[in-house]
């Protein structure tokens, strides 16, 4: 009789703990579920200490392991957000970017790409340059 109100107990935790995992107020995910989903959007460049200068023209590139119709794409120094490079950059798995020529030299920049219908599926690159 114990083993079974034992057994009972931790599958109604278990239960109660997949509930918790994938429903939270207004239809999002959880933080859990966050986690897994950041990782299907992999920004393939800027590659980890990668060099770019102001005032060229970069290629953004990324895979996306599920369909997602359009992203944005920011930029962060270090955790900090500095610009939005594309508001709409539609499903495509690149974006031509023209570096302005007034940002601050500094190897600790980093792309955040964000699924535009589901703002918490998002992931950043490496960090990279942009240097003279």
């Amino acid at each position: 009789m114990r083993a079974i109100i034992i057994f009972v107990t931790v599958l109604i935790s278990f239960i109660f703990i997949s509930c918790r995992v994938n429903s939270t107020p207004g239809g999002g995910g959880s933080d859990l579920i966050v986690s897994n989903v950041a990782v299907d959007i992999n920004i393939t460049s800027p590659e980890a200490s990668e060099l770019w200068k102001p005032g060229t023209q970069q290629l953004i590139t990324w895979n996306i392991s599920h369909e997602i119709s359009n992203v944005k794409i920011e930029l962060y120094k270090k955790d900090e957000y500095r610009l939005t490079i594309a508001e709409n950059a539609g499903s495509e798995s690149g974006f031509q970017w023209t570096i302005p020529n007034n940002l601050p030299a500094s190897h600790h920049y980093r792309i955040k790409i964000i699924n535009k219908l589901k703002p918490v599926e998002y992931s950043f690159s490496n960090y990279f340059y942009i240097l003279d």
